[in-house]
């Protein structure tokens, strides 16, 4: 790590612990001064929090259902005849992995 690497970012030392301050500021002050908006804006954030998470959790529940119907597939496949069933065995019996080797060693 380089010392120069770090030249020019002197205004992020200042901005993010403005920001951090005037935060806090900003919900002290927004309860005492702004109480029916801050209130409507709190709300607002947690509907909207809320809805961020139901939907993320919608998306997990049906991902995971469409990941184990395709797994449970590829592990108990159902094969129409045996011919399908010996050829699919031939096939997994004849690939091999190509490996590499390491000459370094």
């Amino acid at each position: 790590m380089d010392i120069s690497d770090f030249e020019g970012t002197t205004k992020f030392k200042f901005m993010i612990p403005l920001a951090t301050i005037l935060s806090w500021v900003g919900i002290t002050v927004g309860l005492v001064y702004f109480p029916i908006a801050y209130h409507y804006f709190m709300l607002g954030v947690l509907v909207y929090g809320n809805f961020r998470l139901a939907s993320m959790v919608m998306a997990m529940i049906v991902g995971h259902m469409k990941f184990t119907k395709i797994l449970n597939k590829q592990l108990n496949p159902v094969f129409e005849s045996d011919s399908e069933k010996l050829s699919l065995l031939n096939i997994m019996e004849n690939n091999y992995a190509f490996v590499i080797p390491n000459y370094k060693e």
